[in-house]
């Protein structure tokens, strides 16, 4: 998360990529001002978003909902794709929602008496890059934990590894596989 702190002489921020915006320069005064700005905005909002574990086939609604925006309209994965023998009874799911709104979430579904698979992680484009992908991912963690497993595993896009790792996940091979139009990976994090 973004932070700002106070400086003896000067007002601080930094953002999600490590810059700092120092008021001493006219163009990072008005950077930093709007930089600020757009902290506070971003705190507002998460004060709206709450976790719902969707255990209830009009909760479940939310997750599909966003996840036929954020897949189907946005990669152009077919429903028939993105929505299979997983999705139903046996899977749980995640749903953030921004007030009454869905916004972001995970499915997972039972492998053996240790292991679930997570997937399905999906954020809506516009809640991007405000960290609600690690947090519906923590929130699922939390519930898997409880429910008493002790591994989860992945199929993350290649892309994504980066993000999965700095959440405790590691690859479990070497191995890149197609999952629709993207190269995946597994991997894998102990719990509990």
């Amino acid at each position: 998360m973004s932070d700002s702190f106070r400086h003896p002489d000067r007002m601080i921020c930094h953002d999600d990529h490590d810059r700092e915006y120092h008021p001493d320069n006219a163009d990072d005064r008005e950077n930093q001002t709007e930089f600020c700005n757009e902290i506070k905005e971003w705190g507002k909002m998460m004060e709206n978003i709450i976790a719902l574990r969707a255990t209830q086939t009009w909760q479940r609604a939310g997750a599909y909902s966003v996840r036929i925006q954020g897949m189907n309209r946005q990669h152009h994965i077919s429903l028939r794709e993105e929505f299979d023998e997983h999705d139903g009874e046996g899977s749980q799911y995640i749903v953030l929602l921004d007030e009454e709104y869905p916004v972001a979430t995970c499915r997972f579904y039972e492998l053996d008496e240790n292991t679930v698979l997570l997937g399905r992680v999906v954020v809506l484009p516009e809640y991007r890059g405000k960290h609600l992908g690690a947090r519906v991912i923590r929130e699922a963690e939390q519930w898997i934990a409880e429910l008493g497993y002790t591994e989860i595993l992945i199929d993350a896009r290649l892309e994504a590894t980066g993000f999965y790792e700095k959440l405790g996940y590691s690859r479990s091979d070497n191995k890149v596989f197609k999952s629709w139009k993207f190269d995946c990976t597994r991997m894998m994090k102990r719990i509990g």
